[in-house]
């Protein structure tokens, strides 16, 4: 370092401790010697628009057909969303993968749905989501995928407030 660089990084270090404000993003040296232009950021969208007229989709970003969701919004809607899921049909599809109804509860906060993948390849096959309504909107929310069954059957519990931890079967 010379020692104009030296002295241009002490000034900017006091303006920014004199300023009072949090850094925000980029590495250090970056930012000490100017080698990057600073760029607003703008964190990615959450929501992303469904190949389903009548749902959206949060933290799911491939655009995702949902074949058992209803047309319309309804009073009972979640109801009738969780009539039309049944065990080995498709909950998900689009162009890169298929999502197969294992289980599915209503709960105070929505619908949470326990799937597999339909592909023998898939490297995460198991997958869990939960669907709310937001206005006319069947809200779609990707809770997360995972390699194993338990792993997707400890959050299913999580959001459905059962227990993977004591089972009638542990005392029989």
């Amino acid at each position: 370092m010379t020692k104009e660089e030296g002295a241009r990084t002490k000034s900017r270090f006091e303006a920014w401790a004199k300023s009072g404000s949090v850094p925000s993003g980029g590495a250090i040296g970056e930012w000490l010697y100017g080698t990057r232009e600073r760029s607003d950021f703008e964190p990615e969208p959450e929501e992303y628009e469904s190949l389903t007229p009548s749902a959206i989709q949060v933290k799911w970003r491939v655009p995702t057909e949902f074949p058992g969701c209803p047309e319309a919004m309804s009073d009972d809607g979640l109801e009738r969303y969780a009539q039309n899921l049944r065990f080995g049909e498709v909950f998900a599809r689009n162009d890169i993968y298929q999502s197969l109804v294992v289980q599915c509860a209503l709960v105070e906060e929505g619908l949470v749905v326990l799937t597999r993948a339909a592909e023998a390849d898939a490297i995460k096959d198991w997958a869990v989501a939960m669907i709310t309504i937001r206005g006319e909107l069947f809200v779609h929310r990707s809770e997360h995928q995972y390699f194993t069954l338990q792993g997707a059957l400890k959050t299913f519990c999580e959001l459905t407030g059962e227990s993977l931890e004591d089972s009638i079967d542990d005392y029989t």
